[in-house]
């Protein structure tokens, strides 16, 4: 049963990441009312994904022990998992500053760093 929960976890990370991005090139490629619809869909996609990558963190590390070790022993994987930070992060700072192609550029280093990960 824990594996039904594991999967739908990381199904609903997906689909939030996949919608912030997309979200975000939207307003890119936009402008006025549907650039705005856009924004408001990112930002709260942003919340799911942010939400979801907390969630996620804490059931892997602790259904697996290990994982700790393999964070230290590679740093492919701790390479992984800044990058995915950093891209969440970006997003939140450049959001703030109105620029819509370096948003993109932040929210699609996230899904880099997730995909990444897995």
């Amino acid at each position: 049963m824990a594996n039904i929960w594991y999967g739908v976890t990381i199904g609903c990370a997906a689909m939030t990441a996949v919608t912030m991005l997309g979200a975000w090139w939207v307003a890119l490629k936009t402008g006025g009312a549907e650039q705005a619809r856009a924004k408001r869909v990112a930002r709260i996609a942003w919340w799911g994904a942010a939400g979801f990558t907390v969630l996620l963190a804490v059931v892997c590390f602790a259904s697996r022990p290990d994982l700790a070790t393999a964070y230290i022993n590679d740093p492919r994987h701790a390479l992984a998992a800044t990058v995915a930070t950093a891209g969440l992060i970006g997003v939140k700072l450049w959001d703030r500053k109105e620029t819509e192609l370096l948003t993109f550029f932040a929210a699609a280093s996230y899904v880099v760093g997730m995909l990444m990960n897995a």
